[in-house]
């Protein structure tokens, strides 16, 4: 399917990508769509302000043209291919969200340059390898999971990242996340994690999802006066904090741990918290 959008917002839909040669205005397309089950993707080079691209569920499809003309675009969306590589991509310095879900990328192109980025996404790959993150200082929301990585990229200058799904990996520790003040979600579920980071200087973490991994020690909340949700079930952790703390948090979950005692004042996890 191809659809695309001109200055004007009127959206035109084909069935046939063959119609994507008779457009006689390339330079006026503003979005464009190569969708559903394509075998290639023909050059874009002449769509030079172009602003967002979608290139997605095309079983065939393993790489996409260059798209170093593309210096407009702000939305990439490449999800639901079979890309085995990213093109460069360092010339679209004004990309704002980057998608490539549900592939077979085993590594990220640059994106250094890309120093608006405020989503990345790229759940579902082979990656065995993280992108470079440090200057990427407008990251508010990275979606990572479902890799075979064993670690994360150094986070320290994303500042206003908001949101952290890195769940079902192969991860045995977190970065440092002392500088993302402004977080407030992270999923690091069903990882191989032996403790969570320090996570004092996170004042706005509302919610946290630790559950299945190798956790002995609870994650301190003392700091976190605005946590919501926290599930740390299915770990080895063997005590917990002052019921004080706990009764804070409106959704907790720590159930098949290692308790040795409860603390006086909390009920048990099938109880009020489950």
């Amino acid at each position: 399917m191809l659809f695309y959008k001109l200055s004007d917002n009127k959206l035109i839909t084909f069935t046939d990508i063959n119609y994507l040669s008779l457009i006689s205005n390339p330079e006026n397309v503003k979005v464009l769509g190569l969708c559903d089950n394509l075998c290639m993707i023909p050059d874009l080079s002449q769509f030079i302000n172009l602003e967002e691209l979608y290139i997605s569920n095309n079983l065939y499809v393993s790489n996409l043209p260059d798209l170093s003309k593309l210096s407009k675009l702000h939305t990439l969306n490449c999800n639901n291919n079979k890309l085995t590589e990213l093109p460069d991509l360092s010339n679209c310095i004004y990309l704002k969200i980057l998608n490539c879900n549900n592939n077979k990328l085993t590594k990220l192109p640059d994106l250094t340059n890309l120093i608006n980025l405020i989503e990345l996404h790229y759940n579902n790959n082979p990656l065995t390898e993280n992108p470079d993150l440090s200057k990427c200082y407008n990251l508010q929301s990275l979606h990572c999971s479902n890799n075979k990585l064993i670690n994360l990229p150094n986070l320290s200058s994303c500042i206003n990242l908001s949101s952290l799904y890195c769940e079902n990996s192969k991860l045995t520790y977190l970065p440092d996340l002392s500088n993302c003040v402004n977080i407030e979600k992270i999923d690091c579920s069903r990882n191989k994690l032996t403790e969570i980071p320090d996570l004092s200087k996170c004042e706005k973490l509302k919610f946290l999802y630790c559950e299945d991994n190798e956790l002995t020690k609870f994650p301190n909340l003392f700091y976190l006066n605005k946590i919501v949700k926290l599930n740390c079930s299915d770990n080895k952790i063997t005590e917990l904090p002052d019921s004080n703390i706990l009764n804070r948090i409106t959704t907790l979950k720590y159930c098949r741990n290692v308790f040795n005692l409860l603390p006086p004042n909390v009920v048990t996890c099938d109880d009020r918290y489950q």
